[in-house]
């Protein structure tokens, strides 16, 4: 690759992540406006993992260029990140999605969080990602969040009342059909984790040669 080539690629990975920028931004900042509770709303798994993405890349677009080898732009800090807004998009595209029909600006931020942001973030990953081999164990370091996550909504329930999620819900599910969500959603970390570590992995070595 020329030099010239290698500056285009890197002005069209700028251009395309400024536009994910606005996007996302845009749709958190129109979501706290319409909120009538910015702390439930900071509670949501979505709200979260959109926020981790936006921060990643308003740093990494200021800092990447002049800091590119620093452990926060690549690894285990970017893999987690894109895990976690790929389960963003899986499970509200499953599960959540017949349960919500926005309309007006709300279907926009939808639109953004639920599916354009993960998805740009996801190709992001998969073309600018694959020079930087990632290892194994980083699967099990991914789950600290999730966990995390599982363990906050749980005390947020007690406390409150009201779950977060109807797939979190105890009082709904009842402990047998909770646990089995639990593990099946650890089942899912687990196998989108895998997947990535893989793809990097494998990918990563087929476009080095």
């Amino acid at each position: 690759m020329t030099a010239n080539e290698w500056l285009v690629n890197v002005w069209i990975i700028r251009i395309i992540r400024l536009i994910i920028l606005v996007l996302g931004w845009s749709s958190l900042i129109i979501s706290m406006i319409l909120s009538k509770d910015i702390g439930w709303l900071f509670s949501t798994y979505t709200i979260q993992s959109n926020s981790m993405v936006m921060v990643w890349l308003t740093i990494a677009i200021i800092f990447q260029d002049r800091y590119k080898d620093h452990p926060f732009f690549n690894g285990i800090i970017r893999g987690a990140i894109t895990l976690y807004i790929t389960v963003t998009f899986i499970i509200f595209a499953i599960l959540l999605s017949p349960l919500y029909h926005p309309t007006g600006i709300a279907a926009y931020t939808n639109l953004c969080l639920h599916y354009i942001v993960p998805t740009a973030f996801i190709l992001d990953w998969v073309f600018t990602e694959m020079n930087h081999k990632y290892a194994w164990k980083f699967i099990v370091f991914w789950l600290a969040y999730p966990i995390f996550y599982l363990i906050f909504t749980l005390i947020l329930g007690n406390l409150t009342g009201i779950y977060i999620y109807p797939f979190l819900d105890l009082n709904l599910l009842g402990v047998t059909f909770f646990t089995i969500w639990c593990f099946i959603l650890a089942a899912l970390f687990l196998l989108l984790g895998t997947i990535f570590v893989f793809l990097n992995r494998k990918v990563g070595t087929y476009m080095k040669n």
